[in-house]
């Protein structure tokens, strides 16, 4: 795992404001750059009907792995016009001659006139040059950022990054709805921040909308995390996100709602909603673009929001979240962090588009949001007693993944204890029954556990988790266990130390081990 700190990115920041002249006529203003102000017309890069047909079917068109560079090409061309033009590669040019400089380009958009709506929904993500063959926001040296005009917003923290960091990764699951892979995905976040001291996950299963409020109104939380299923009524042009209620039904809860339950958070420096169409705005004539998700949450004062604004795969979004992660818990600002995520996407699969789903929201300037969530990670190396602790709790969890991480972590820095090859059997095993593995699948889990009786240690519960493999495994399969056998490790076991709490943890994460911890504890007696 790369736990080495990121290095720093310093932006120069390419603001580009949007605005209205006329009917159906812009200008695009570039705003605080070295070069001073300059502006160029700016012509919406296709015909109105084109257009709505245009964002009606992105979403589909970035799904199936469609070629959209000649949309990202049309709207680069009409963004980047005449003097506008000139004024980027001037910005980029500088920025390139400096090593670990990037250009961030922020575009500052309307939300209080006819067009807004237009402007805000086109998918600006895809931003494409076409004489340097670059997508602009799949580089972390080059992210698109967009800003919502919304004057009354204030920034919510400033200085240093928080002491403690604390995210809260809720999941809203609801009976009825289709069914989430959380499991692997907190796995792959609580992994992505297992090596950083001063970071705290937590997490909220089977999340109402109470209970978000009442776990965030009870401790300071700095990242929201939501996993569920978002959802986006294009008559109304309002988002919302599925919740669930106390008896595990769905509860529709629209993003208006959720940004006033928000609103007392004001520690919350980041919410990212990994859910489908939480990042479409209202793109119809007379439609508020601030009823979509993110746009609500963003209007009421929460700095920035990572939303999608088309549905996404579950692998894409894996990957996405896991990048942005990783990327943040090695120091990164959240615009690099975020263009980690897009390459990330690009680099797992490089026939699809859906690196420009995601999009970063904010309606604050450059100074204000985009500075990194944490300090880069201390080099300490983690106590064996330390790893045990949270693999422990982890396991408890069904977060395998997690668990497996922080047990690799503590054995490459040295660490090691027979409890931590006991835990790393467990986490392999992730709940299931040995008689169900393949051989490939059982060999690692039966050499680690193996490997926690060769050191000195190695307890009664090493011995019930081998002998229970061997006899779930070997002798249900009809083979052979190596040495030694199934009765001699039971021997063993009861004249080795008694460790009543961890048989009965091994009880509760393989409940069919049950029979043989009995047998052990009987011939203790």
């Amino acid at each position: 795992m790369d736990t080495n700190p990121a290095r720093e990115i310093r932006y120069e920041d390419l603001a580009l404001a949007i605005e209205p002249e006329g009917a159906e006529t812009f200008r695009v203003h570039a705003i605080n750059t070295p070069y001073g102000l300059t502006a160029a017309p700016f012509a919406l890069p296709f015909r109105r009907s084109d257009l709505e047909a245009l964002i009606e079917q992105s979403g589909l068109a970035v799904l199936e792995g469609r070629n959209l560079v000649e949309t990202g090409g049309r709207l680069f061309r009409a963004l980047f016009h005449e003097a506008v033009r000139e004024v980027y590669l001037l910005c980029k040019g500088r920025s390139e001659s400096t090593p670990d400089h990037g250009l961030r380009i922020r575009l500052v958009l309307p939300v209080d006139t006819q067009d807004s709506a237009l402007l805000q929904a086109l998918p600006w993500e895809l931003l494409y040059c076409e004489q340097t063959d670059d997508y602009l926001a799949r580089s972390e040296l080059t992210p698109v950022v967009r800003q919502l005009v919304i004057p009354w917003a204030s920034s919510a923290f400033a200085g240093s990054p928080p002491e403690r960091l604390r995210i809260l990764i809720a999941v809203a699951s609801p009976h009825g709805a289709q069914a989430l892979d959380d499991l692997e995905e907190r796995g792959r976040i609580f992994n992505a921040w297992c090596k950083q001291e001063q970071v705290e996950v937590e997490l909220l299963l089977n999340a109402t909308l109470s209970g978000l409020r009442e776990e965030l109104r009870s401790r300071h939380y700095h990242v929201l995390h939501f996993i569920g299923h978002g959802n986006f009524d294009a008559e109304t042009g309002a988002g919302s996100l599925l919740f669930e209620t106390r008896d595990r039904k769905p509860h529709l809860v629209s993003g208006k709602l959720l940004a006033e339950a928000l609103k007392g958070s004001r520690e919350l420096r980041l919410v990212f909603l990994n859910a489908c169409e939480t990042g479409l705005l209202a793109w119809r004539p007379g439609q508020n673009p601030l009823l979509g998700t993110a746009a609500a949450l963003v209007q009421r004062g929460v700095p920035a929001v990572i939303a999608n604004q088309f549905p996404i795969s579950d692998s894409a979004a894996l990957v996405f979240s896991e990048a942005v992660y990783r990327s943040l818990a090695r120091g990164s600002s959240l615009e690099a962090a975020v263009g980690d995520g897009r390459f990330a996407i690009h680099q797992e699969d490089t026939d699809s588009w859906e690196w420009a789903t995601p999009a970063l929201f904010t309606a604050l300037s450059g100074a204000d949001v985009f500075k990194p969530l944490c300090a880069p990670p201390r080099k300490r190396a983690p106590s064996a007693g330390e790893a045990l602790s949270q693999a422990g709790r982890l396991l408890a969890e069904g977060a395998f993944e997690a668990a497996r991480g922080k047990i690799e972590s503590a054995r490459a820095e040295g660490a090691d204890s027979a409890d931590l090859h006991y835990y790393l059997a467990l986490a392999l095993l992730r709940g299931r029954r040995p008689r169900s593995l393949k051989l490939e699948d059982a060999r690692p889990i039966v050499a680690s556990t193996a490997r926690s009786l060769s050191l000195p240690d190695c307890a009664a519960h090493h011995c019930c988790l081998l002998a229970f493999l061997y006899k779930d495994f070997y002798l249900e399969n009809y083979l052979v266990p190596p040495e030694p056998g199934y009765d001699a490790l039971l021997k063993r076991a009861a004249d080795l130390p008694l460790n009543i709490g961890r048989l009965d943890e091994l009880v509760s994460l393989v409940p069919w081990a049950r029979n043989v911890v009995d047998a052990v504890q009987r011939s203790v007696k």
